[in-house]
């Protein structure tokens, strides 16, 4: 608990840290503007960043003026009820947590619906059970402890507190849980209203997964992360048996990617009518092979799916072609077959089918695609609402970037990620002429060995002009590249530019750092 407190010093430490050199301090508002502030924010639609200025506005509440900011608080408690603000955007700082933790909660605390104690070094069991223990919890709705190492006694005291009976969503990924802090969970008697929640990465063993999956909790959820649960022993299809055994599911999304589950586990889950609702299902890392993969595409009950993933799953060319041939997966927006031992027959197999034509993302990345398939992608009529597209680590080179920016087809992507697939100066030559930029917002080109040839071409595209992040890491860039940046016009929407393990010297960043066309961008050197 004491590393924890430690921490939230230094985080308010660092908030109130004057800048150099220092400046007089300045004086609060007057209570009329600032209450005129507090209305115009209550008025508008919700919003994080709403969020944010409504909560550095009451931390800076004078502290002699405490009777105001309750009447602040009441009003403001009454208008984000009536609005309403959605739960996961009322986010408490961490200080405000750590005031609590001090037995000084704020007025303003019970605003809060969300604590996300992710980032916070030192927040261990003891200062879980110092959590489970507060009446000031009974405030929260999402409780976010991932990467915590909180442990099995961690668990036993969240699963003992009347607290946080209000808990709708709750991730305790990556938190050294164990089968046993697992069992503790699946046998909470408070956590009725639970209908999120995310166990991956916690090493759930067989005895945590016979617990969770014969727990009243489950037919409550209606999105489940079981990812990353390989070791000690895995979920693997033993532990998925118990699943089975539940007579009622809710789930629209469930993770079980990286279980070292079998084609034998796929084909129980599509042969499984409880799961009508699922919309998400995530398999990646099973080697379920196209055995598995053709159950999953025969099924009438994963008729509702819009997002499937399968990622390294060990997809040949006939799991391809049950995909393509499924007329139940016909609602699917979201797919992804990257990591998968694919050739071009499989790429112009999807592009061609009569089902698969809502795709808004498609993840190719890590295939050993050659331009071929950059070409059939292009040149797919089917494809036509893609948004997202990750074709990272192919072999397409610069013939199959050149006939991705000739597509009549792909003009809606908003999401481009190209890293590691060597287009060369003649592929962003061509990339940069094209009108598929037009709605681009976010470009991935790390990787590839660009010199500043290829990035003044890109500099120079007028159809960059609603980019918002550009990634060019890991390339041949120099001063001349960082320049041409700095210099562009087009680029003024840029709020993140990724220049890391580049060439860029002194006078390049001087330029990218002062340029007028990138004050509102994050610069990364």
């Amino acid at each position: 608990m004491s590393r924890f407190l430690d921490h939230i010093k230094r985080l308010k430490h660092l908030a109130a840290a004057p800048s150099s050199p220092p400046t007089p301090t300045t004086p609060a508002l007057p209570l009329h503007e600032r209450m005129s502030q507090l209305r115009h924010i209550a008025h508008q639609p919700p919003s994080a960043n709403l969020w944010r200025r409504l909560t550095a506005l009451l931390d800076a509440w004078p502290a002699d003026e405490g009777d105001s900011l309750v009447v602040a608080v009441d009003y403001v408690a009454q208008h984000l009820d009536l609005a309403p603000w959605p739960d996961p955007l009322r986010v408490a700082p961490v200080t405000w947590w750590g005031d609590v933790s001090r037995g000084l909660a704020p007025p303003h605390w019970r605003l809060a619906r969300t604590l996300d104690l992710s980032t916070c070094m030192g927040f261990g069991p003891e200062a879980t059970a110092d959590l489970a223990a507060s009446p000031h919890a009974a405030s929260l709705t999402h409780l976010d402890l991932s990467g915590r190492s909180i442990g099995a006694s961690g668990a036993r005291a969240l699963a003992a507190s009347p607290w946080l009976a209000g808990l709708t969503w709750l991730s305790l990924r990556n938190t050294a849980l164990t089968g046993e802090g697992v069992r503790a969970i699946a046998e909470a008697p408070h956590l009725d209203r639970l209908t999120w929640l995310d166990l991956s990465h916690t090493t759930v063993g067989l005895s945590g997964a016979r617990a969770l999956f014969r727990s009243p909790l489950l037919p409550r959820l209606t999105a489940l992360s079981l990812a990353s649960n390989t070791f000690l022993p895995p979920i693997g299809d033993d532990g998925l048996a118990h699943f089975f055994t539940s007579p009622t599911l809710a789930l629209t999304r469930l993770d079980l990617s990286h279980n070292a589950l079998s084609p034998d586990a796929a084909r129980r889950l599509a042969d499984d009518p409880r799961l009508t609702g699922l919309q998400h299902l995530d398999l990646s890392r099973n080697p379920i092979a196209s055995e598995g993969t053709a159950a999953l595409a025969a099924s009438p009950w994963l008729a509702r799916l819009t997002q499937l993933s399968l990622s390294a799953a060990d997809l040949d060319t006939d799991a391809i072609d049950a995909l393509a041939d499924s007329p139940h997966l016909a609602r699917l927006t979201g797919l992804d077959l990257s990591r998968n031992p694919l050739r071009l027959r499989s790429i112009r197999r999807l592009c061609a089918s009569p089902h698969l034509t809502r795709l808004t993302r498609l993840d190719l990345s890590h295939l050993p695609l050659p331009h071929h398939a950059a070409a059939a992608l292009a040149e797919a009529p089917n494809l036509a609402r893609l948004t997202w597209l990750d074709l990272s680590g192919s072999l397409i080179g610069p013939e199959g970037l050149t006939h991705l920016a000739r597509s009549p087809h792909l003009r809606h992507l908003t999401t481009l990620r190209l890293d590691r697939t060597m287009p060369g100066e003649v592929g962003v030559a061509a990339l940069a002429r094209s009108e598929v930029l037009t709605r681009l917002e976010t470009l991935s080109l790390a990787n590839n060995a660009l010199e500043d040839q290829a990035v003044v071409a890109l500099a120079a595209s007028p159809y960059l002009r609603n980019l918002t992040r550009l990634d060019l890491s890991d390339n041949r860039v120099s001063n001349r590249g960082a320049l041409a940046l700095a210099h562009s016009p087009h680029l003024a929407r840029l709020r993140r530019l990724d220049l890391p393990n580049n060439l860029i010297h002194l006078s390049g960043r001087r330029a990218l750092n002062s340029s007028p066309y990138l004050r509102g961008c994050h610069v990364l050197l």
